[in-house]
Protein backbone atom coordinates (compact mmCIF):
# COMPACT_ATOMS: atom_id res chain seq x y z
CA UNK A 1 0.00 0.00 0.00
CA UNK A 2 1.27 3.47 -0.80
CA UNK A 3 0.04 6.93 0.13
CA UNK A 4 1.02 10.18 -1.56
CA UNK A 5 1.81 13.08 0.76
CA UNK A 6 2.22 16.62 -0.54
CA UNK A 7 4.73 17.94 1.95
CA UNK A 8 3.62 21.54 1.54
CA UNK A 9 0.50 20.97 3.62
CA UNK A 10 -0.54 18.44 6.22
CA UNK A 11 -4.06 18.42 4.76
CA UNK A 12 -2.91 16.67 1.61
CA UNK A 13 -2.88 13.23 3.18
CA UNK A 14 -6.45 13.76 4.35
CA UNK A 15 -7.51 14.83 0.85
CA UNK A 16 -5.81 11.77 -0.57
CA UNK A 17 -8.02 9.57 1.58
CA UNK A 18 -11.01 11.35 0.07
CA UNK A 19 -9.78 10.66 -3.45
CA UNK A 20 -8.62 14.25 -3.90
CA UNK A 21 -5.19 15.85 -4.09
CA UNK A 22 -3.52 19.22 -3.88
CA UNK A 23 -1.51 20.69 -6.74
CA UNK A 24 2.23 20.08 -6.55
CA UNK A 25 3.71 23.00 -4.54
CA UNK A 26 6.26 25.43 -5.93
CA UNK A 27 9.66 24.42 -4.60
CA UNK A 28 10.62 25.93 -1.29
CA UNK A 29 7.60 28.18 -0.70
CA UNK A 30 6.10 26.66 2.46
CA UNK A 31 7.76 27.58 5.77
CA UNK A 32 6.73 26.36 9.20
CA UNK A 33 8.49 27.61 12.35
CA UNK A 34 8.35 25.77 15.68
CA UNK A 35 9.12 27.83 18.84
CA UNK A 36 11.80 26.39 21.11
CA UNK A 37 10.48 26.08 24.69
CA UNK A 38 13.60 27.63 26.24
CA UNK A 39 13.88 31.39 25.70
CA UNK A 40 17.13 32.63 24.11
CA UNK A 41 18.07 29.04 23.32
CA UNK A 42 20.67 30.09 20.74
CA UNK A 43 20.15 27.05 18.52
CA UNK A 44 23.05 26.50 16.14
CA UNK A 45 23.75 23.15 14.45
CA UNK A 46 21.12 20.61 13.46
CA UNK A 47 21.32 17.08 12.05
CA UNK A 48 19.13 14.11 11.23
CA UNK A 49 19.27 11.34 13.80
CA UNK A 50 19.06 7.57 13.38
CA UNK A 51 15.67 7.62 15.13
CA UNK A 52 13.88 9.60 12.41
CA UNK A 53 14.03 12.90 14.32
CA UNK A 54 16.14 16.05 14.03
CA UNK A 55 18.65 16.92 16.77
CA UNK A 56 20.09 20.36 17.47
CA UNK A 57 22.35 22.25 19.85
CA UNK A 58 21.20 25.07 22.15
CA UNK A 59 24.19 27.26 22.96
CA UNK A 60 22.50 30.08 24.88
CA UNK A 61 23.60 30.47 28.49
CA UNK A 62 19.97 30.13 29.56
CA UNK A 63 19.73 26.89 27.61
CA UNK A 64 22.85 24.67 27.51
CA UNK A 65 20.83 21.82 26.06
CA UNK A 66 20.50 19.37 23.22
CA UNK A 67 17.15 19.57 21.50
CA UNK A 68 15.17 16.96 19.59
CA UNK A 69 12.33 17.76 17.22
CA UNK A 70 10.08 15.22 15.54
CA UNK A 71 8.95 15.71 11.92
CA UNK A 72 5.60 16.73 13.42
CA UNK A 73 7.31 19.57 15.31
CA UNK A 74 7.32 18.22 18.88
CA UNK A 75 10.42 19.48 20.73
CA UNK A 76 12.11 17.83 23.71
CA UNK A 77 15.18 19.28 25.42
CA UNK A 78 17.96 17.55 27.36
CA UNK A 79 20.20 19.46 29.77
CA UNK A 80 23.96 19.07 29.34
CA UNK A 81 25.71 18.14 32.64
CA UNK A 82 28.45 20.81 32.38
CA UNK A 83 27.05 24.31 32.86
CA UNK A 84 27.70 26.94 30.18
CA UNK A 85 29.24 24.34 27.89
CA UNK A 86 28.13 26.19 24.71
CA UNK A 87 27.33 23.16 22.50
CA UNK A 88 27.88 23.79 18.82
CA UNK A 89 28.37 20.99 16.27
CA UNK A 90 26.29 17.81 16.28
CA UNK A 91 26.33 14.73 14.05
CA UNK A 92 24.99 11.20 13.97
CA UNK A 93 27.69 8.73 14.95
CA UNK A 94 28.41 5.23 13.65
CA UNK A 95 27.26 3.79 16.99
CA UNK A 96 23.63 4.93 16.75
CA UNK A 97 24.15 7.93 19.05
CA UNK A 98 24.47 11.66 18.37
CA UNK A 99 27.85 13.28 19.06
CA UNK A 100 28.37 16.96 19.78
CA UNK A 101 31.02 19.50 20.70
CA UNK A 102 31.10 21.78 23.76
CA UNK A 103 32.94 24.97 22.86
CA UNK A 104 33.36 26.50 26.32
CA UNK A 105 34.06 23.32 28.26
CA UNK A 106 36.30 21.89 25.49
CA UNK A 107 34.55 18.53 25.55
CA UNK A 108 33.25 15.99 23.05
CA UNK A 109 30.02 14.37 24.21
CA UNK A 110 27.39 11.94 23.01
CA UNK A 111 23.67 11.63 23.57
CA UNK A 112 21.60 8.52 23.03
CA UNK A 113 18.29 8.76 21.19
CA UNK A 114 16.69 8.30 24.63
CA UNK A 115 18.41 11.48 25.83
CA UNK A 116 21.21 10.10 28.01
CA UNK A 117 24.26 12.38 27.78
CA UNK A 118 27.86 11.29 28.37
CA UNK A 119 30.73 13.75 28.16
CA UNK A 120 33.35 11.45 26.69
CA UNK A 121 36.60 13.38 26.46
CA UNK A 122 38.05 16.79 27.31
CA UNK A 123 40.42 18.47 24.86
CA UNK A 124 43.07 21.03 25.80
CA UNK A 125 42.04 24.21 27.59
CA UNK A 126 40.55 26.79 25.20
CA UNK A 127 40.80 24.43 22.22
CA UNK A 128 37.27 25.53 21.28
CA UNK A 129 35.94 22.46 19.41
CA UNK A 130 33.53 23.49 16.66
CA UNK A 131 31.89 21.09 14.21
CA UNK A 132 31.91 17.31 14.12
CA UNK A 133 31.19 14.57 11.58
CA UNK A 134 31.29 10.80 11.22
CA UNK A 135 34.34 9.68 9.26
CA UNK A 136 34.72 6.86 6.75
CA UNK A 137 36.89 5.01 9.29
CA UNK A 138 34.11 4.59 11.88
CA UNK A 139 35.41 7.43 14.08
CA UNK A 140 34.21 10.96 14.78
CA UNK A 141 36.23 13.88 13.44
CA UNK A 142 36.01 17.48 14.66
CA UNK A 143 37.67 20.87 14.35
CA UNK A 144 39.41 22.85 17.11
CA UNK A 145 39.10 26.54 16.30
CA UNK A 146 41.58 27.90 18.85
CA UNK A 147 43.52 24.67 19.22
CA UNK A 148 44.37 24.84 15.49
CA UNK A 149 43.89 21.10 15.21
CA UNK A 150 41.70 18.44 13.68
CA UNK A 151 40.57 15.93 16.28
CA UNK A 152 39.64 12.27 15.89
CA UNK A 153 37.78 10.35 18.56
CA UNK A 154 36.79 6.71 18.54
CA UNK A 155 33.37 5.71 19.84
CA UNK A 156 35.26 4.29 22.85
CA UNK A 157 36.65 7.76 23.59
CA UNK A 158 40.25 7.50 22.36
CA UNK A 159 41.37 10.96 21.23
CA UNK A 160 44.00 11.80 18.60
CA UNK A 161 44.78 15.33 17.42
CA UNK A 162 46.48 16.58 14.26
CA UNK A 163 47.93 20.15 14.17
CA UNK A 164 46.76 22.27 11.24
CA UNK A 165 48.98 25.31 11.66
CA UNK A 166 48.82 28.72 13.31
CA UNK A 167 46.22 31.20 12.11
CA UNK A 168 44.03 28.64 10.33
CA UNK A 169 41.14 28.35 12.80
CA UNK A 170 39.38 25.28 11.33
CA UNK A 171 35.58 25.42 11.40
CA UNK A 172 33.32 23.13 9.35
CA UNK A 173 34.17 19.51 8.56
CA UNK A 174 32.68 16.78 6.36
CA UNK A 175 33.54 13.32 5.10
CA UNK A 176 34.50 13.48 1.42
CA UNK A 177 33.86 11.15 -1.50
CA UNK A 178 37.54 10.24 -1.61
CA UNK A 179 37.75 8.64 1.83
CA UNK A 180 39.24 11.77 3.40
CA UNK A 181 37.89 14.48 5.68
CA UNK A 182 37.52 18.02 4.33
CA UNK A 183 37.38 21.14 6.48
CA UNK A 184 37.13 24.92 6.24
CA UNK A 185 39.75 27.31 7.64
CA UNK A 186 37.78 30.33 8.77
CA UNK A 187 40.73 32.72 9.11
CA UNK A 188 43.20 30.74 7.03
CA UNK A 189 40.93 31.26 4.00
CA UNK A 190 41.58 27.76 2.77
CA UNK A 191 39.87 24.42 2.37
CA UNK A 192 41.76 21.63 4.08
CA UNK A 193 41.87 17.92 3.41
CA UNK A 194 43.04 15.38 5.97
CA UNK A 195 43.49 11.68 5.39
CA UNK A 196 42.35 9.23 8.06
CA UNK A 197 46.04 8.80 8.94
CA UNK A 198 46.44 12.55 9.55
CA UNK A 199 48.12 13.95 6.41
CA UNK A 200 46.86 17.48 5.71
CA UNK A 201 46.73 19.33 2.37
CA UNK A 202 45.41 22.88 1.99
CA UNK A 203 43.83 24.68 -0.98
CA UNK A 204 43.61 28.53 -1.00
CA UNK A 205 40.22 30.09 -1.74
CA UNK A 206 40.40 32.66 -4.60
CA UNK A 207 38.36 35.33 -2.77
CA UNK A 208 40.48 36.95 -0.02
CA UNK A 209 39.18 36.87 3.56
CA UNK A 210 36.12 34.87 2.54
CA UNK A 211 35.65 33.22 5.98
CA UNK A 212 34.62 29.73 4.83
CA UNK A 213 32.19 28.16 7.25
CA UNK A 214 30.03 25.09 6.52
CA UNK A 215 31.05 22.27 4.18
CA UNK A 216 29.29 19.19 2.83
CA UNK A 217 29.92 16.37 0.36
CA UNK A 218 27.74 17.02 -2.67
CA UNK A 219 25.79 14.61 -4.90
CA UNK A 220 28.14 15.38 -7.79
CA UNK A 221 31.33 14.00 -6.22
CA UNK A 222 32.58 17.44 -5.12
CA UNK A 223 32.62 19.31 -1.80
CA UNK A 224 30.47 22.42 -1.39
CA UNK A 225 31.08 25.15 1.18
CA UNK A 226 29.79 28.54 2.33
CA UNK A 227 31.79 31.78 2.49
CA UNK A 228 30.33 33.91 5.28
CA UNK A 229 32.17 37.13 4.45
CA UNK A 230 32.88 36.34 0.80
CA UNK A 231 29.10 35.94 0.38
CA UNK A 232 29.57 33.03 -1.99
CA UNK A 233 28.96 29.33 -2.26
CA UNK A 234 32.13 27.46 -3.16
CA UNK A 235 32.69 24.12 -4.85
CA UNK A 236 35.95 22.20 -4.63
CA UNK A 237 36.82 19.04 -6.51
CA UNK A 238 38.75 16.28 -4.79
CA UNK A 239 41.74 17.48 -6.86
CA UNK A 240 41.47 20.89 -5.20
CA UNK A 241 39.96 22.98 -8.01
CA UNK A 242 37.69 25.70 -6.55
CA UNK A 243 34.76 27.44 -8.23
CA UNK A 244 32.79 30.21 -6.50
CA UNK A 245 29.19 31.36 -7.01
CA UNK A 246 28.24 34.84 -5.71
CA UNK A 247 24.91 35.11 -3.89
CA UNK A 248 22.23 37.44 -5.30
CA UNK A 249 21.71 39.17 -1.92
CA UNK A 250 24.68 41.22 -0.71
CA UNK A 251 25.91 40.68 2.86
CA UNK A 252 23.70 37.65 3.43
CA UNK A 253 26.32 35.62 5.34
CA UNK A 254 25.83 32.02 4.17
CA UNK A 255 26.55 29.55 6.96
CA UNK A 256 25.24 25.96 7.07
CA UNK A 257 24.91 23.82 3.94
CA UNK A 258 23.36 20.42 3.24
CA UNK A 259 22.35 18.16 0.36
CA UNK A 260 18.57 18.14 -0.09
CA UNK A 261 16.46 15.18 -1.21
CA UNK A 262 16.10 16.91 -4.59
CA UNK A 263 19.82 16.62 -5.34
CA UNK A 264 20.48 20.35 -4.85
CA UNK A 265 22.46 22.07 -2.08
CA UNK A 266 20.50 24.07 0.49
CA UNK A 267 22.07 26.68 2.76
CA UNK A 268 21.25 29.29 5.41
CA UNK A 269 21.81 33.05 5.13
CA UNK A 270 22.31 34.20 8.71
CA UNK A 271 22.80 37.97 8.45
CA UNK A 272 19.90 40.45 8.36
CA UNK A 273 20.32 41.47 4.69
CA UNK A 274 19.82 37.81 3.85
CA UNK A 275 17.60 36.02 6.37
CA UNK A 276 16.84 33.46 3.70
CA UNK A 277 17.22 29.82 2.88
CA UNK A 278 19.15 29.40 -0.34
CA UNK A 279 19.23 26.63 -2.90
CA UNK A 280 22.00 26.03 -5.43
CA UNK A 281 21.99 23.34 -8.09
CA UNK A 282 25.18 21.48 -8.97
CA UNK A 283 25.23 23.63 -12.12
CA UNK A 284 25.39 26.77 -9.96
CA UNK A 285 21.84 28.16 -10.26
CA UNK A 286 20.85 29.94 -7.04
CA UNK A 287 17.35 30.57 -5.66
CA UNK A 288 16.59 32.30 -2.34
CA UNK A 289 13.51 31.97 -0.09
CA UNK A 290 12.83 34.66 2.59
CA UNK A 291 12.26 33.34 6.12
CA UNK A 292 8.96 34.60 7.62
CA UNK A 293 10.55 35.76 10.91
CA UNK A 294 12.74 38.82 10.39
CA UNK A 295 16.32 38.69 11.72
CA UNK A 296 15.88 35.03 12.62
CA UNK A 297 19.61 34.28 12.56
CA UNK A 298 19.27 31.14 10.44
CA UNK A 299 22.35 29.04 11.10
CA UNK A 300 22.41 25.24 10.87
CA UNK A 301 20.55 23.22 8.26
CA UNK A 302 19.77 19.53 7.75
CA UNK A 303 17.81 17.29 5.41
CA UNK A 304 14.94 15.74 7.32
CA UNK A 305 13.50 12.24 7.00
CA UNK A 306 10.30 13.84 5.64
CA UNK A 307 11.95 15.17 2.48
CA UNK A 308 12.12 18.76 3.75
CA UNK A 309 15.01 20.90 4.95
CA UNK A 310 15.14 21.94 8.60
CA UNK A 311 17.11 24.84 10.03
CA UNK A 312 17.86 26.62 13.29
CA UNK A 313 17.01 30.24 14.09
CA UNK A 314 19.69 31.34 16.54
CA UNK A 315 18.75 34.93 17.32
CA UNK A 316 16.29 36.09 19.98
CA UNK A 317 13.93 37.28 17.25
CA UNK A 318 13.84 33.74 15.92
CA UNK A 319 14.39 31.16 18.65
CA UNK A 320 12.70 28.58 16.49
CA UNK A 321 13.36 25.50 14.44
CA UNK A 322 12.27 26.09 10.88
CA UNK A 323 11.05 23.67 8.24
CA UNK A 324 10.99 24.43 4.52
CA UNK A 325 9.23 22.30 1.95
CA UNK A 326 11.65 21.48 -0.86
CA UNK A 327 8.88 20.94 -3.40
CA UNK A 328 9.36 17.16 -3.48
CA UNK A 329 6.47 14.77 -3.03
CA UNK A 330 6.71 11.89 -0.59
CA UNK A 331 4.91 8.62 -1.26
CA UNK A 332 4.55 6.51 1.86
CA UNK A 333 4.86 2.76 1.42
CA UNK A 334 4.02 -0.10 3.73
CA UNK A 335 7.55 -1.25 4.75
CA UNK A 336 8.80 -3.57 2.04
CA UNK A 337 12.02 -5.56 1.79
CA UNK A 338 13.84 -4.51 -1.37
CA UNK A 339 16.98 -6.62 -1.14
CA UNK A 340 18.44 -9.32 1.07
CA UNK A 341 21.80 -10.77 0.09
CA UNK A 342 21.06 -13.85 2.21
CA UNK A 343 18.32 -14.89 -0.24
CA UNK A 344 18.93 -16.43 -3.65
CA UNK A 345 15.25 -16.73 -4.55
CA UNK A 346 12.17 -14.66 -3.83
CA UNK A 347 11.08 -11.06 -4.41
CA UNK A 348 13.96 -9.69 -2.32
CA UNK A 349 16.65 -12.02 -3.69
CA UNK A 350 20.07 -10.34 -3.85
CA UNK A 351 22.54 -13.16 -3.14
CA UNK A 352 25.46 -13.51 -2.77
CA UNK A 353 26.86 -11.48 0.15
CA UNK A 354 28.63 -8.23 -0.66
CA UNK A 355 32.24 -9.07 -1.42
CA UNK A 356 35.03 -7.48 0.57
CA UNK A 357 36.51 -4.32 -0.98
CA UNK A 358 33.91 -4.54 -3.72
CA UNK A 359 31.17 -2.43 -5.29
CA UNK A 360 27.83 -3.74 -6.53
CA UNK A 361 25.29 -1.93 -8.70
CA UNK A 362 21.70 -2.61 -7.68
CA UNK A 363 18.79 -1.79 -9.99
CA UNK A 364 15.32 -1.20 -8.55
CA UNK A 365 13.40 -2.60 -11.54
CA UNK A 366 9.99 -1.92 -10.01
CA UNK A 367 10.58 -3.89 -6.81
CA UNK A 368 8.16 -3.06 -3.99
CA UNK A 369 6.11 -1.13 -6.54
CA UNK A 370 8.68 1.66 -6.81
CA UNK A 371 8.17 3.69 -9.98
CA UNK A 372 10.84 4.83 -12.40
CA UNK A 373 10.12 8.41 -11.28
CA UNK A 374 11.45 7.74 -7.74
CA UNK A 375 14.54 9.85 -7.11
CA UNK A 376 15.19 9.29 -3.41
CA UNK A 377 14.21 6.37 -1.17
CA UNK A 378 13.48 6.45 2.54
CA UNK A 379 15.15 3.26 3.74
CA UNK A 380 16.29 1.19 6.66
CA UNK A 381 19.51 -0.69 5.99
CA UNK A 382 20.81 -3.60 8.03
CA UNK A 383 24.15 -5.37 7.91
CA UNK A 384 24.82 -8.76 9.49
CA UNK A 385 27.38 -11.53 9.41
CA UNK A 386 30.31 -9.24 8.72
CA UNK A 387 33.59 -11.11 8.42
CA UNK A 388 35.57 -7.95 9.24
CA UNK A 389 35.01 -4.39 10.42
CA UNK A 390 34.28 -1.71 7.86
CA UNK A 391 31.68 0.59 6.34
CA UNK A 392 29.12 0.56 3.54
CA UNK A 393 28.61 3.56 1.27
CA UNK A 394 25.46 3.86 -0.87
CA UNK A 395 25.29 6.32 -3.76
CA UNK A 396 23.63 6.92 -7.17
CA UNK A 397 24.72 4.36 -9.78
CA UNK A 398 25.67 6.91 -12.43
CA UNK A 399 28.55 8.26 -10.33
CA UNK A 400 31.98 6.81 -10.89
CA UNK A 401 32.98 6.89 -7.23
CA UNK A 402 31.24 7.11 -3.88
CA UNK A 403 30.51 10.79 -3.17
CA UNK A 404 28.60 10.52 0.09
CA UNK A 405 29.62 9.99 3.67
CA UNK A 406 29.49 6.58 5.30
CA UNK A 407 25.97 5.13 5.28
CA UNK A 408 26.62 2.56 8.01
CA UNK A 409 29.69 1.35 9.94
CA UNK A 410 30.06 -2.07 11.54
CA UNK A 411 32.37 -4.39 13.42
CA UNK A 412 33.12 -8.01 12.67
CA UNK A 413 30.20 -10.24 13.65
CA UNK A 414 27.95 -7.27 14.42
CA UNK A 415 24.37 -6.75 13.28
CA UNK A 416 23.52 -3.05 12.84
CA UNK A 417 20.70 -1.02 11.32
CA UNK A 418 20.42 2.60 10.24
CA UNK A 419 17.77 4.87 8.65
CA UNK A 420 18.84 6.91 5.64
CA UNK A 421 17.74 8.75 2.51
CA UNK A 422 19.14 7.00 -0.55
CA UNK A 423 19.61 8.99 -3.75
CA UNK A 424 19.00 7.05 -6.97
CA UNK A 425 20.55 7.63 -10.38
CA UNK A 426 18.50 9.93 -12.57
CA UNK A 427 19.00 7.56 -15.53
CA UNK A 428 17.15 4.75 -13.75
CA UNK A 429 20.20 2.55 -13.09
CA UNK A 430 19.57 2.49 -9.33
CA UNK A 431 22.39 2.75 -6.80
CA UNK A 432 25.74 1.32 -5.89
CA UNK A 433 26.88 -0.08 -2.58
CA UNK A 434 30.57 -0.09 -1.68
CA UNK A 435 31.83 -2.48 0.98
CA UNK A 436 35.20 -1.15 2.14
CA UNK A 437 35.80 -3.96 4.63
CA UNK A 438 38.19 -6.75 3.59
CA UNK A 439 35.57 -9.45 4.12
CA UNK A 440 32.03 -10.29 2.95
CA UNK A 441 28.94 -8.90 4.67
CA UNK A 442 25.21 -9.47 4.23
CA UNK A 443 23.10 -6.44 3.38
CA UNK A 444 19.34 -6.06 3.90
CA UNK A 445 17.45 -3.02 2.59
CA UNK A 446 13.87 -2.13 3.53
CA UNK A 447 11.98 0.80 2.00
CA UNK A 448 9.10 2.75 3.55
CA UNK A 449 8.60 5.42 0.90
CA UNK A 450 10.08 7.48 -1.89
CA UNK A 451 10.40 11.07 -3.08
CA UNK A 452 9.72 12.50 -6.52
Amino acid sequence: MRTRQDLSAGAASVLALLGMSLATPARGQAFTEFPIPTLLAGSLAITSGPDGNLWFTESGFSANKIGRITPAGVITEFVIPTANSFPLGIAAGPDGNLWFTERNSNKIARITTAGVITEVVTTAFSSNPQFITAGPDGNLWFTEYNGQKIGRITTAGVLTEFPVGAGRHPMGIAAGPDGNLWFTEYLGNQIGRITTSGTITEFPIPTPNSSPDGIVSGPDGNLWFTEGIGNRIGRITTAGVITEYPLPTAGSGPSGIVVGPDGALWFTEQYSPGNRIGRITTAGTITEFPIPTAQSGAHGIAAGPDGNVWFTESRAEGNRIGRLVTGTLFFALTPCRLFDTRNAIGADAAAPSLAGLGTRTIAINGRCGLPATARTLSVNMTITGAAASGTLLLYPAHLGSAPLATSISFRAGQTRANNDLLLLAADGTGFKVLNDSPGPVDFILDVNGWFE
